[in-house]
């Protein structure tokens, strides 16, 4: 694939901002955009990227005092796997397992994910979304189109749809004690059951369009 700095070269402040919010670590929007900035303004005054020791250098430089409120984090680990997670589409090859497990399960079959990433909860949830099925109550007075944009899965012929078991678990104080990078870890339990509601006729709604917060696949919008 094409190799980060090149990659760079391609990109405004504000796309390489929703990466390194959308895939990165606990930064908020503005801090992304900030960080963002800086590496373009760099790379604008002194030409590409030569060297991973040089980005994490420019990295440390844009943001001193980083260390001071992100006292356990590393901007440069951050952003580096920020960039990497979207020019390998971790992203989209997360969603293709979830897919192609939950086409192989059988009925009542689960499915367990550990997360630790702060897009990959996203993700879980996106999938789950796309697969659940509304209530009685909900199909009793809302249009077939209504009901397709928000459940999706009620457009598709598949055969199951999907549910969450319990809440999503995180480590006990005495398990972060013991393991520190376990602090970002959740397990999410999902399982496969019988779809219970016929096909609609209205065409499913693409993945994403009602929300509109993420990014075109294979590209990166703006903001």
């Amino acid at each position: 694939g094409m190799p980060a700095s090149a990659w760079l070269q391609t990109v405004s402040a504000a796309e390489l901002a929703w990466v390194i919010y959308t895939c990165g670590h606990s930064l908020d929007e503005m801090l992304a955009l900030r960080v963002a900035t800086g590496i373009l303004q760099w790379q604008q005054q002194h030409g590409p990227f030569s060297s991973t020791h040089q980005f994490a250098h420019t990295l440390e430089d844009l943001m001193p005092n980083f260390s001071y409120e992100y006292p356990r984090l590393s901007l440069p680990q951050i952003v580096f796997a920020a960039i990497r997670i979207f020019l390998n589409q971790e992203m989209e090859q997360l969603d293709s397992v979830l897919d192609g497990a939950f086409e192989r399960l059988e009925l009542f079959g689960r499915c367990v994910i550990i997360t630790f990433n702060k897009w990959e909860p996203v993700a879980v949830r996106r999938f789950l979304r796309d697969h659940e099925e509304p209530s009685a109550a909900l199909l009793g007075g809302t249009s077939t189109e209504r009901l397709v944009e928000l459940y999706p899965h009620l457009g598709s012929d598949k055969l199951y749809s999907v549910q969450r078991v319990k809440r999503p678990l995180r480590p006990s104080p005495e398990e972060v004690s013991a393991n520190g990078r376990s602090r970002s870890a959740m397990l999410h339990v999902l399982e496969k059951i019988p779809r219970r509601w016929p096909v609609a006729s209205t065409p499913p709604v693409p993945r994403g369009a009602s929300s509109g917060q993420r990014a075109p696949r294979g590209s990166l919008a703006a903001l």
